[in-house]
């Protein structure tokens, strides 16, 4: 629960009063930055973090109560993150020509799996793996904003359909019907970016399993 007169004094300048108010939120804040860089190094993380507090003390004044301070945090933050690896992307796109491998070398290097990698698994395995994950995330991150954020918190940070309900200021069913679609939508995408028959058909049913056990 966020304490008002504390975000009153922090809206009102309070340095120290925002430093209050935040500290319950770093946690998600480290969470989300490390889930969208943490492939990129422990550098960008932390840049994604002062960013993101940097935004967060400018912008209390559009905090409009319309979902939770906890949701606003996460929005914030992981609109700072996707700016961020845009950015990082087109820096890379510009140092080079891209050939079909090397557009896959950019997209692994946001390697932010939904399951980590099996170490029993074979290095061809383990490689498709991390490029049908990394397709996965650049797929998730072309959804509408409001799909993609139902999903990334229910099955990047393992959040439960109520508590992002909460977060977001809308009802539990709203979240379910949001996640349905951007599953269907994100299924559609990755039908069109994984090749392979069989290899897609494997990787979609193995995501939509994971998601039918999903609480």
């Amino acid at each position: 629960m966020m304490d008002e007169l504390l975000f009153m004094r922090a809206k009102q300048g309070d340095a120290d009063a925002f430093a209050e108010l935040i500290s319950s939120y770093r946690g998600l804040i480290h969470k989300v930055c490390w889930k969208y860089m943490g492939s990129l190094g422990q550098e960008d993380v932390e840049d994604a973090e002062v960013e993101s507090m940097t935004r967060l003390w400018m912008g209390l004044n559009r905090y409009t109560y319309d979902l939770t301070f906890e949701g606003f945090v996460y929005r914030v933050t992981a609109r700072v993150c996707l700016t961020m690896l845009k950015q990082v992307h087109a820096e890379k796109r510009g140092k080079r020509k891209t050939t079909s491998l090397d557009a896959m070398t950019v997209s692994k290097d946001q390697d932010l799996s939904f399951d980590p990698e099996d170490p029993h698994q074979s290095v061809e395995s383990q490689t498709i793996q991390r490029e049908n994950n990394a397709e996965l995330m650049r797929c998730l991150n072309a959804l509408p904003i409001d799909q993609h954020n139902a999903i990334f918190l229910v099955f990047l940070l393992n959040l439960p359909y109520a508590e992002v309900a909460r977060m977001e200021g809308v009802p539990e069913g709203t979240i379910k019907s949001r996640i349905n679609r951007g599953i269907r939508k994100l299924k559609d995408l990755m039908n069109s970016a994984i090749d392979g028959p069989e290899e897609r058909a494997l990787f979609l049913s193995d995501f939509q399993h994971r998601n039918g056990g999903k609480k």
